[in-house]
């Protein structure tokens, strides 16, 4: 039987920590870098705790490595994303348009958002093949995890789990 952890590459993006504790780079400016040369998309799921700023944003940025080099200035085309933040207890996330390519974490406690980047949206021509998350207004209250799913391996046959870290 084949199962997700096998056939999709699961990245503990950002950990879930409160971020006035978190030392890492994920609070800084840029997070961390995932290659899709062998993936055609990932799917991030964000998952908050408790929140207090309205204004927190989320957007995709493009590198041409996973040390973050050559970040592109612009922020990837973003037209929607899914979440549960109008009723934080609701299981079933609900389509929401974005209207800047950024989402908005606000200070609904406990809900959790989804975005999708497929890799066709990546400049090639240029060399970028990476993907990473780009944070503002993040706040020392700010609690939240991030989970990213790789998947559609673009070499299905090959069963080997191919590394986005590199």
């Amino acid at each position: 039987m084949q199962t997700l952890a096998q056939n999709y590459g699961l990245a503990n993006y950002m950990v879930p920590v409160t971020r006035a504790n978190d030392t890492s780079s994920a609070v800084s400016t840029q997070a961390c870098w995932l290659s899709l040369k062998g993936y055609s998309k990932v799917t991030f799921i964000v998952q908050c705790g408790a929140m207090s700023e309205a204004d927190t944003t989320i957007k995709v940025h493009q590198a041409k490595s996973v040390s973050g080099t050559s970040v592109s200035s612009t922020a990837l085309a973003m037209t929607h994303y899914w979440s549960n933040k109008a009723g934080a207890t609701t299981a079933i996330l609900t389509r929401t348009a974005t209207t800047s390519s950024a989402i908005v974490v606000d200070s609904t406690a406990n809900a959790t958002y989804a975005f999708e980047v497929d890799a066709k949206q990546l400049n090639a021509t240029s060399d970028y093949d990476c993907v990473g998350l780009v944070f503002a207004a993040v706040s020392s209250s700010t609690c939240m995890g991030i989970l990213a799913i790789l998947h559609d391996p673009r070499y299905a046959a090959d069963p080997m789990y191919v590394d986005a870290n590199a």
